[in-house]
């Protein structure tokens, strides 16, 4: 998805590994590859964390309440199907337990804003044993304010016991599509950023990033789209399915044509690593969506979906054929689960999409007594 143009911060929050010593054991693994792996997101989760984040500063009056409400939309719609923990801040706790489902635990934390796949944990695991690796959020290269949501990963893994790891590398983990058997499909200019990761190469940014993962191979998408100003996040062109499947995002705007043809002949020529060809397949995006929050910057991708325990949590744009087709596409891709369609057109309007708002921590065996 697009990453949002709100306000610059000048004031980042500097040397965060020093913030809060002694909460959790940390560790860095970039000079070796990782004992713990990153899962295929509809594996078995322990739970759904969110953020109810919007900040009025951020987002302006006009689309704070209309974002909020669309993420109490997009909580209890999950807490249907499996457990789901809200970050709130605690001046907005009174309002939320107003509107949120008594399914839905809220934490009190203060938070900047709403995307917390991008500044949450990144969670790998090994056998019965769970970590959260730590990516060094900084609101995809200091687009915006972020101190508060640089310390979401600490008191997430401190208010559920998680080892914490470090990494060299700044990325978000919309950026971040595995198939759980050793594939990522990255976008290259969302990554290799002088404002994300200055003085690094393609190369190294791969091996710490595969090495930080437990991965072994990345396929790299060539989005150049409006770039220096923003570039989309893999989770908008593509996505893994179940098995060998890719699913490409196909947008017929003169502006993503290019880009749409440059991504299929990319994953259609791809292999996983275990050497495997993809099969790929397409989901075109709206022709028409609502006017209410329509902008430059509206997320029109059906690829923006969550897959959770039973379900895939999906959106629709006001285009009743092409809402349908992707609903019916969704269903073939993902047999064993509930399709449900949302609105939340004031997120996409912004960038966003419910992807990026929602976060799994997967479920792991517990050890043998």
């Amino acid at each position: 998805m697009h990453r949002r143009e709100f306000i610059k911060n000048t004031g980042i929050a500097a040397g965060f590994a020093g913030v809060c010593p002694g909460l959790l054991l940390s560790t860095n693994a970039n000079d070796q590859k990782s004992a713990y792996s990153k899962r295929f997101e509809g594996d078995l989760h322990e739970r759904t964390w969110m953020a109810l984040g919007a900040r009025r500063d951020i987002w302006g009056a006009k689309y704070y309440k209309h974002a909020q409400k669309d993420l109490i939309k997009v909580a209890n719609t999950i807490a249907e199907f499996e457990k789901v923990n809200i970050i709130v801040r605690p001046s907005d706790v009174s309002a939320a337990q107003m509107s949120l489902s008594s399914k839905v635990r809220i934490l009190e934390h203060e938070l900047d804003d709403m995307w917390i796949r991008d500044f949450g944990p990144n969670y790998v695991t090994k056998g019965h044993r769970k970590a959260a690796r730590d990516f060094n959020y900084n609101a995809w290269g200091h687009k915006q304010v972020y101190d508060r949501d640089r310390l979401a990963t600490v008191f997430i893994c401190k208010t559920t016991p998680c080892l914490r790891l470090t990494s060299e590398i700044t990325t978000e983990g919309s950026a971040l599509e595995v198939d759980g058997k050793g594939t990522m499909i990255l976008n290259k200019y969302a990554i290799i950023d002088r404002r994300r990761n200055p003085r690094m190469t393609q190369e190294v940014i791969e091996k710490r990033l595969l090495d930080n993962l437990g991965l072994d191979k990345v396929i790299w998408l060539e989005d150049d789209w409006n770039k220096g100003s923003r570039s989309m996040q893999t989770d908008f062109f593509a996505r893994f399915g179940e098995g060998d499947t890719a699913i490409l995002h196909v947008d017929q705007r003169s502006s993503l044509a290019e880009i749409t043809e440059k991504n299929r002949e990319t994953l259609s020529s791809a292999t996983n690593a275990a050497g495997t060809q993809l099969n790929v397949v397409e989901i075109e995006g709206p022709a028409r969506i609502r006017k209410k929050f329509r902008s430059r910057n509206f997320a029109t991708s059906y690829l923006g979906y969550y897959l959770c325990n039973g379900a895939v949590i999906a959106q629709e744009f006001g285009d009743p054929e092409k809402d349908a087709k992707a609903k019916a596409k969704l269903s073939e891709l993902f047999p064993n689960r509930e399709v449900i369609q949302l609105n939340i057109d004031c997120i996409a309007g912004r960038g966003g999409n419910i992807h990026g708002v929602t976060l799994e921590e997967p479920k792991v065996d517990k050890k043998p007594i």
